[in-house]
C-alpha cells in the first residue's frame, strides 16, 4: 500500500467530479458558479448557501497540482469554473460584508470566515482581482464581529483577514488578525486543544489546526506553530492506531479529521495512522460526507497532499543538487 499522501491526493481528485456536478457551469446563466445545487437546480430553497462557493479553491487548486492522474492541471475549463465560482460569491455578498448560511439575513460568522479565507486563496491562485473589494468588505465584517464560543471559526478568520491583509498590503487588516490569534491562543487549555461550544472536539480541533498552521506558516510565528503542535499532542493521544479517535467525551461527537495541519507540522506520527486508516475505509473521507461538507473536506485532503509533496521535493537529494 503506496501511502506519504497518495491516498490523500487521490481521495479528493476522486471526489471533485461530484462536487463539480453541483455547481452551475452553463456560460451565461443566471446563476453561473452557484455551487448549491439545491438552490440553483432543484429550487427547494429560497437563497444558496455561501459555503459551497469554497468549491472554488478546491478547483483552483486542482488546477495548480501536477499530479500524475490529474486531469484538472492546468486545464481551462476548471480554470473558469472556479473563477465563476467566486464571481458568484460576490453577487450573494451582503451589503455589510457578510453571507448567509442557513437563512436569509443570517450574517453567518463561519461562512463569512471560511468563505472569505477560500475565495482570497483562490484569487492567489488564479491571480484574479475582480473580488478584492468584496474581500475586504467580508475581512472588515469579519474584524467588528467574533464568536469566541467555537475556535475553528475564530481561526478561519484569523486566516482569511490575514489573507486578504496581506493581498491588499492592508496594515489594519493584519494588526487584526493578530488580535482575534492572540485571544484565541489565550483560550488553549493545557491539554492543547482549543474550546468548541466548552469543550473539546477532535473534528473541529482539526479543522481550527488547518488555519492555524497555514497562518503560522504565513508569518513565521513560532508561537502559533508551538501552539499547534500541543493541539497535535492531543489529537495523537485520542488516536487508535487504525486511524480513528477515540471522541468519549468530546463537545459535537464529529468522527472526521482533517489532515492538513499535521502535513504543515511534520507530524508524519498522526499522518501516518490517519492515512492507512483512509485508504483502508476504516475512517471518514469526503466522499462519504454530505453535499454540504464534502468540499471542504477533500480541499484540505488535497491541500494535505501539495503539502506532503512539497516536503518529498525539498528533501529529495535532486532538488538539494538542483539548488
Amino acid at each position: 500500500m503506496q501511502l506519504g499522501g497518495d491516498t490523500y491526493g487521490r481521495v479528493a481528485l476522486e471526489t471533485l467530479p461530484r462536487i463539480l456536478g453541483l455547481e452551475d457551469r452553463q456560460a451565461g446563466s443566471t446563476t453561473e458558479g452557484c455551487c448549491d445545487r439545491n438552490y440553483w437546480h432543484y429550487g427547494i430553497i429560497d437563497f444558496p448557501n455561501a459555503r459551497y462557493q469554497e468549491a472554488s479553491l478546491l478547483i483552483a487548486q486542482a488546477v495548480n497540482h501536477d499530479a500524475p492522474d490529474n486531469s484538472f492541471f492546468q486545464n481551462e475549463s476548471a480554470r473558469r469554473w472556479a473563477l465563476a465560482a467566486v464571481r458568484y460569491w460576490v453577487s450573494i455578498q451582503r451589503r455589510d460584508g457578510s453571507f448567509d448560511e442557513v437563512y436569509p439575513f443570517e450574517r453567518s460568522y463561519v461562512t463569512t470566515a471560511f468563505s472569505t479565507w477560500a475565495v482570497a486563496r483562490t484569487c492567489d491562485l488564479l491571480d484574479a482581482k475582480d473580488a478584492d473589494e468584496s474581500l475586504e468588505r467580508a475581512a472588515r465584517w469579519l474584524c467588528r464581529n467574533e464568536n469566541a464560543d467555537v475556535s475553528n471559526q475564530v481561526a478561519g478568520a484569523a486566516a482569511a483577514v490575514y489573507g486578504v491583509g496581506k493581498r491588499l498590503q492592508n496594515d489594519d487588516l493584519l494588526y487584526a488578525s493578530a488580535e482575534k490569534r492572540d485571544r484565541l491562543l489565550a483560550t488553549q487549555s493545557a491539554q492543547g486543544w482549543f474550546p468548541e461550544y466548552g469543550g473539546w472536539d477532535i473534528g473541529y480541533l482539526t479543522i481550527c489546526l488547518s488555519y492555524l498552521t497555514w497562518l503560522a506558516t504565513e508569518t513565521a510565528d513560532e508561537d502559533l506553530t508551538a501552539a499547534s503542535n500541543r493541539a497535535a499532542d492531543f489529537v495523537e493521544q485520542k488516536m487508535r492506531e487504525d486511524g480513528s479517535c477515540d471522541i468519549t467525551g468530546s463537545s459535537r461527537n464529529t468522527q472526521y479529521l482533517y489532515p492538513s495541519g499535521f502535513a504543515r507540522l511534520g507530524r508524519m506520527d498522526i499522518l501516518t495512522r490517519h492515512e492507512r486508516g483512509v485508504a483502508n475505509g476504516r475512517v471518514l473521507n469526503p466522499s462519504w460526507m454530505d453535499d454540504r461538507f464534502c468540499a471542504p473536506m477533500a480541499l484540505d485532503y488535497l491541500t494535505t497532499a501539495m503539502e506532503l509533496s512539497r516536503d518529498q521535493q525539498h528533501a529529495s537529494p535532486d532538488h538539494a543538487q538542483a539548488v
